[in-house]
C-alpha cells in the first residue's frame, strides 16, 4: 500500500515582516501565530483547522510517524509547526525535515518559478480551475499584519467574514499545490541529498555572527554617514542635507552644470572618470557614492537576520539560479565587497571596530587618519562579521578558476587544460598571464602585472561569448580602463585583428554607447582572445545547434562532447532538457524555435523558453542565446563539483554553514584535520576525467578572503 501524503499550508500573523527577517526569526517570535492551516491526505477533500481548536488527530499521528508532508516552500510549514504550534502545545510531535516533500524545490529544479501563483500559471496557462486566488492573497497580506501595534496595544484584522475568506484562500492553496505536484518530477536521489544538506545548512545550523562587532560597526557607520552628510550640506550651501536626498542632489548638480540622469553606481563611476570635474562636484559625488554603497545597508540586514544564539539562517536560496547554484537573500552574502586592502589591514580594521574601550568618534577619526575614509573600512570588515562558534574553526576552500577549467574541459580546449595542469603542478605560470600572452602575442615572461590584469578580465568576461561592452564593464569592475592600454594592445595584436575591429566599429560598435578608442581596445582584446580559444568559440554555436536539433526532433538526443539535449513532454508540458557531464538535468520549459528579422534584414532562428527575467523578476519568454547556453552549462558543471564536494565533506565531519559562489565554508571542532578537508574538496568525481582541479583556502576563526 502506497504511503499517504499530507498536503499542508499555513496562514500566519506576526508583528514582524517575514521578508525582512527570514522565516527562522519570524517563527521564533512570541507574537507570531498561526491563523489556520489547510490539509488534505492524498486526493481527499481539503479540510481546515483554526487556531484555538484541537489539531486533528490524524494530522498529529501522521507527523509523529514521520509520514510524508508536501508543501510549497515546505521549510515555512516546518518552522510554523515546530516553533509556533509546538510552542503553544508541547505535546505535539516534532515535524522531521526528512519527511518533507517541497514542491517549490521540485519546481525550481525544473526551471519553474519560486511562486505558487506563477507555477500555477506556467503549468496551466491560467486555466480557471487552477488560477491562484489573488483577492484572497491581498486579504492574507492584510491579516498577516496587525491593525495597530503600539502603546494602545495590539489588534488584528479578525472578524467572521475575513476569517471565512482567509480559510477559503488557504484551502485553495492546498488544492493548487497538490495539483501542481502532479506535474512535477520528484527530486532525483542526488538532488534530494543536496536539498537535505541545504536544509541542514540553511535552516538548522546557520552561520555564527559576531554581533558585538556588527553593533559597533553600526555605530561607527552611523557617525561616519552623518559626518559625510554634514560635509555635503556645507558643499551644497544647505541645498542638500543628506546624500540620500536624490532629487535635491540632482537639482544641485544641475546648478553646477553637471546634471546626471540617475544616481546608479555605473553613472557615478562614469561621472567620476571626468578629469575636468570641479573639486566640489567631485567631492559631492564621492560622498554620494560612499553613502550609497550596498555594503552600508548590509549591517542592519545582518542584525535583522541574526537570532538570540547569534546564528544567521535562511541566507541562501536552493537552486536560486538556473544552472542549479545557490543565490543569496537577506544580507546577500553572495555580493560581499571585494577586499581592496591586505589581510593584515582587514584584521586591524576589525580590531579597531570591535574595541569596546574606544568611542565611535575615536574610531572614525582613527580610520579616517589611517585610511582616508571610514565607510570603505567598514566594507572591508564585513566578511569578518562571519565567525566560527566557540570551540570551532571555519574550514574554507574555493575552487581555483573553476568556470575557466570547466568550459575548457567541456569544449576540449586542450592547450588550456594542459596549462591548468602545469600551473597546478608548479611547472607553469598562472592562466591570467597565459591569457595575456595569447592576446598580446608575446612570451609569458614578458607579461607584467598590469598586462596580467588585462588577461584576468578577458578570462572572466569573454568565456561566454561576451563582446566589447561586457569586457569594458568587467574591466571597470576591477578598476581597469582598457583604453589606457590602447597603444600596447594595438602594437601587440595582429593586423588581421586590427582590421576586424575597425570593420566591427563601422558596422555595430558605434551603437554600443562606448567611446571609439575604448570600444576598439576592448574589441581587439576580444578578437585576440577568441582566436586563441577556437574550441570554446565552437562550443557556443554547437550547443545552440544541438538544442535546436533536439526541439526539431522530439525524443531524439543530440550530443556535443559531454553535453546532451533532448526535447520531450512531461505531463503534457514541453521541456528542452540539457544533460550535464555529471548526469544532472537542466530544464527549459516551453522551449520552441522562433524567428526574427535581423538588422541586416535576414531571417534568424532562435530558441525561446519560459523563465524568470533576472532583471524584472517576471515570468516571461527569454532567448536561449549561445552565451546563455554556454554560461548555463559551465556554471552548472562548476556547481556539480561544489555540490559533490560539500556532500562528501559533510559526511566526513565537515558540515557546511555557508557557500559563497564556488566556495565551501564548513564549521568543525578545533583540531579537525584541515589537510583532510583539503583532500576531500579536491577529490575528482567519477564523471570528471581529465579535469584539472585545484582548491585554495584556509582554516581560521573569522571568515575572510583567501
Amino acid at each position: 500500500m502506497a504511503e499517504s501524503e499530507l498536503h499542508l499550508d499555513f496562514e500566519t500573523r506576526s508583528v514582524l515582516d517575514l521578508k525582512l527577517v527570514g522565516v527562522g526569526i519570524y517563527a521564533n517570535h512570541p507574537l507570531t501565530d498561526a491563523w489556520c492551516f489547510a490539509w488534505a491526505f492524498d486526493d481527499e477533500p481539503v479540510e481546515l483547522w483554526w487556531r484555538d481548536t484541537p489539531v486533528p488527530q490524524r494530522v498529529i499521528d501522521h507527523i509523529r510517524s514521520r509520514g510524508k508532508v508536501s508543501a510549497f516552500n515546505a521549510s515555512f510549514e516546518w518552522h510554523i509547526w515546530n516553533f509556533v504550534l509546538r510552542r503553544d502545545d508541547p505535546s505535539l510531535p516534532e515535524m522531521d525535515y526528512l519527511s518533507l516533500d517541497c514542491t517549490m524545490a521540485r519546481a525550481v529544479v525544473m526551471g519553474l518559478p519560486r511562486s505558487l501563483e506563477v507555477v500555477a500559471y506556467a503549468l496551466s496557462q491560467k486555466t480557471a480551475r487552477m488560477e491562484k486566488d489573488l483577492a484572497g492573497r491581498r486579504l492574507m497580506l492584510q491579516m498577516a499584519k496587525p491593525r495597530f501595534h503600539g502603546p494602545q496595544g495590539l489588534a488584528w484584522w479578525d472578524d467572521y467574514t475575513r476569517r471565512e475568506r482567509l480559510g477559503a484562500y488557504c484551502m485553495k492553496d492546498v488544492e493548487v499545490e497538490r495539483w501542481a505536484a502532479g506535474y512535477l518530477r520528484p527530486l532525483t536521489a542526488t538532488h534530494r541529498r543536496l536539498w537535505e544538506m541545504d536544509f541542514r545548512m540553511n535552516h538548522i545550523r546557520g552561520v555564527q555572527i559576531d554581533v558585538p562587532l556588527i553593533r559597533r560597526a553600526e555605530e561607527v557607520t552611523r557617525l561616519a554617514v552623518k559626518d559625510l552628510c554634514d560635509e555635503l550640506a556645507e558643499i551644497t550651501g544647505g541645498r542638500c542635507a543628506s546624500a540620500t536626498q536624490v532629487q535635491k542632489f540632482q537639482a544641485w548638480l544641475e546648478t553646477q552644470g553637471h546634471a546626471l540622469p540617475n544616481m546608479q553606481k555605473e553613472t557615478l563611476e562614469a561621472a567620476l572618470e571626468d578629469d575636468d570635474l570641479p573639486p566640489v562636484v567631485r567631492r559631492a559625488l564621492e560622498i554620494r557614492q560612499s553613502v550609497g554603497k550596498t555594503s552600508v545597508a548590509k549591517i542592519p540586514a545582518f542584525l535583522r537576520r541574526t537570532d538570540a544564539k547569534q546564528r544567521m539562517r535562511g541566507m541562501l536560496l536552493f537552486n536560486g539560479a538556473g544552472p542549479g547554484r545557490w543565490t543569496g537573500q537577506g544580507a546577500q552574502l553572495h555580493n560581499l565587497p571585494r577586499p581592496t586592502v591586505s589581510k593584515s589591514d582587514v584584521l586591524y580594521i576589525v580590531r579597531v571596530l570591535r574595541n569596546a574601550q574606544m568611542s565611535a568618534r575615536e574610531k572614525v577619526d582613527l580610520l579616517n587618519a589611517v585610511y582616508g575614509a571610514t565607510l570603505p573600512c567598514v566594507s572591508e570588515a564585513i566578511r569578518g562579521f562571519i565567525v566560527a562558534r566557540p570551540g570551532h574553526r571555519l574550514h574554507v576552500r574555493d575552487f581555483a578558476n573553476i568556470e575557466g577549467r570547466c568550459i575548457a574541459r567541456i569544449a576540449g580546449e586542450d592547450w588550456k587544460i594542459k596549462a591548468f595542469q602545469a600551473f597546478d603542478d608548479g611547472t607553469g605560470p598562472d592562466l591570467y598571464r597565459v591569457a595575456a600572452a595569447g592576446i598580446f602575442g608575446c612570451r609569458v615572461e614578458d607579461i607584467d602585472d598590469d598586462l596580467r590584469n588585462v588577461g584576468k578580465v578577458s578570462e572572466l568576461a569573454l568565456g561566454f561569448a561576451g563582446g566589447a561592452p561586457a569586457l569594458t564593464k568587467m574591466a571597470r569592475k576591477y578598476g581597469i580602463l582598457l583604453v589606457d592600454y590602447m597603444a600596447v594592445i594595438r602594437s601587440s595584436v595582429s593586423n588581421k585583428v586590427i582590421s576586424r575591429a575597425e570593420w566591427g566599429w563601422t558596422k555595430y560598435g558605434f551603437r554600443a554607447g562606448i567611446e571609439e578608442n575604448a570600444w576598439m581596445a576592448a574589441e581587439m582584446v576580444k578578437l585576440a582572445w577568441r582566436d586563441r580559444h577556437p574550441a570554446i568559440v565552437a562550443l557556443w554555436d554547437k550547443l545552440v545547434e544541438a538544442a535546436m536539433s533536439a526541439i526539431r526532433e522530439p525524443g531524439v538526443q543530440f550530443t556535443y562532447r559531454d553535453v546532451t539535449y533532448q526535447y520531450g513532454k512531461i505531463k503534457g508540458h514541453g521541456y528542452l532538457l540539457c544533460r550535464l557531464p555529471s548526469g544532472r538535468l537542466l530544464y527549459y520549459p516551453h522551449a520552441q524555435i522562433k524567428h526574427q528579422t535581423t538588422q541586416w534584414n535576414t531571417e534568424d532562428a532562435y530558441i525561446s523558453y519560459s523563465s524568470t527575467d533576472p532583471v524584472t523578476k517576471r515570468w516571461c519568454q527569454l532567448a536561449l542565446t549561445k552565451n546563455i547556453a554556454a554560461e548555463n552549462v559551465t556554471q552548472g558543471d562548476a556547481f556539480d563539483f561544489l555540490a559533490d564536494a560539500m556532500l562528501r565533506c559533510e559526511q566526513a565531519g565537515f558540515p557546511s554553514v555557508l557557500s559563497v559562489h564556488d566556495e565551501n565554508i564548513a564549521e568543525a571542532p578545533e583540531g579537525a584535520n584541515d589537510d583532510l578537508f583539503d583532500q576531500l574538496m579536491a577529490e575528482r568525481p567519477h564523471w570528471a576525467k581529465g579535469m584539472p582541479l585545484a582548491v585554495a583556502g584556509f582554516v581560521d576563526r573569522r571568515y575572510h578572503k583567501a
